[in-house]
């Protein structure tokens, strides 16, 4: 019984430290005439996961608590064609049925608790800094002079982002560095995510599509 209790405290404790661990990310990309980037995250010595294209060529690396998982040989994931695949066909009870739940969704004001769900998450995992740099010019000099209200106001968020652009008037051209970063904390998004599943309205959305989904069948015998 003790062994037990052990191994729950254990794991316990490191569900926790997951938890309240920062997940650390970063972005680096430039393009000039081909797009080379680098993704980074990770959550201290737990894990970190990198991804990165240099010169047309993609590579990843994954560390778990500090060893290196390997990477197994890329094979080609075969599609089958078109004229392989079965056609499909209308379904006149999925397309009843979709149509019930949209109502349901409307009645229960579902799309104000997406909306808030949404916002929360954005709020959490909106970038520390944000730093853009290059030149840009279209073929057309007035789509050049459209976004500059537009860069400017985004240059205006603060310390957040940060824009030095240059426009180029003689010809097009986009050439363009960015940098971000910032953090995520885990505990944070699930606790939003367990409050959205907890709300009334998100409960009575549920019910009501699972009583509809037994109508169905019923329906369907008779």
């Amino acid at each position: 019984m003790n062994i037990i209790l052990f191994f729950l405290a254990i794991i316990t404790a490191l569900v926790l430290v997951i938890l309240f661990t920062p997940i650390k990310y970063g972005l680096e990309a430039s393009y000039e005439q081909n797009l080379e980037y680098s993704i980074r995250l990770g959550a201290g010595f737990w894990w970190r996961f990198s991804i990165q294209q240099e010169q047309q060529k993609k590579s990843w690396q994954l560390k778990i608590l500090g060893l290196t998982v390997p990477q197994g040989d890329r094979k080609a994931l075969v599609k089958p064609s078109k004229a392989e695949r079965a056609p499909k066909q209308p379904n006149k009870k999925k397309s009843s049925n979709s149509l019930k739940t949209l109502k349901s969704f409307g009645e229960n004001k579902m799309h104000i608790s997406c909306w808030r769900l949404l916002k929360r998450i954005l709020g959490a995992i909106i970038p520390d800094f944000i730093q853009i740099r290059g030149r840009y010019g279209f073929y057309e000099p007035h789509f050049t002079a459209w976004c500059i209200p537009f860069l400017c106001a985004l240059d205006g968020m603060g310390k957040i982002c940060s824009i030095d652009l240059i426009a180029v008037w003689e010809e097009e051209c986009l050439e363009l560095e960015v940098k971000s970063s910032g953090s995520i904390l885990p505990a944070l998004l699930l606790w939003y995510i367990i409050s959205f599943f907890l709300q009334v309205s998100t409960l009575r959305f549920f019910l009501a599509l699972k009583k509809s989904r037994k109508k169905i069948p019923a329906a369907s015998a008779t």
